[in-house]
């Protein structure tokens, strides 16, 4: 039983359990990967503990029956995904259904970026960065303004894409976020170039702009 381990164990269960749904997201769709999911929720009743993790793995495949019928086993009840237990025995939620909540909470923008870009950095992500990342620019667009809360959530992990490790479908997503955001509010110079320029670039120009607009004093 999950509930009678030590603290330790269950955090060695969650990373086990978290490492590898993000290797069987891209195979949702596969029948062994039905079976494994049955096994881990019969064993490890990953619906009531990693209910973070099994969402970060279905996400991307939200237009089909298997992730209805993956939420209706989901312990959503208390958290900013309760809302999709609404779409228990009805057509899979449309993504427009996502960008939406996104608007309305801030919260599901920030679970659904945690979700989508906190490992983006495996090539397993490409599936839960390109769902985000449309999802944020769709939010973008339709809004006539972005407030302060949304952007408290995109900036971070914008820059958090910069970094030089991470592969070419997150660094697309960089791009096409940072653009979006530089469109769409009035950025500082120092900021845009930040997140519009490959990091190896960035550090020299923004030194060189730094002393060009500050000189030093004699």
């Amino acid at each position: 039983m999950r509930g009678l381990q030590t603290a330790e164990a269950t955090a060695k269960i969650d990373r086990t359990i978290g490492s590898f749904l993000q290797l069987l997201s891209p195979h949702f769709l596969h029948g062994a990967a039905h079976k494994a999911l049955e096994f881990l929720i019969r064993r490890f009743e990953i619906h009531k503990y990693n209910v973070d993790a099994v969402l970060a793995c279905a996400l991307p495949y939200h237009g089909t029956r298997w992730f209805v019928r993956l939420v209706q086993l989901l312990r959503l009840k208390e958290t900013c995904w309760g809302w999709l237990q609404g779409k228990q025995g009805m057509a899979p939620p449309a993504r427009a259904s996502f960008v939406a909540r996104c608007r309305k909470d801030a919260r599901v923008l920030k679970q659904l970026c945690l979700l989508g870009f906190g490992h983006a950095q495996e090539t397993c992500s490409r599936g839960r960065v390109a769902f985000t990342t449309v999802v944020a620019l769709e939010m973008l667009s339709a809004a006539p303004s972005v407030g302060e809360a949304e952007l408290l959530v995109l900036l971070p992990h914008a820059l958090r894409l910069i970094a030089p490790h991470m592969p070419p479908h997150a660094q697309v997503a960089r791009q096409m976020l940072t653009l979006t955001l530089t469109l769409t509010l009035t950025l500082t110079l120092r900021l845009t170039l930040t997140l519009t320029l490959p990091l190896p670039l960035t550090l020299p120009l923004a030194l060189t702009l730094s002393r060009a607009r500050w000189p030093a004093r004699c």
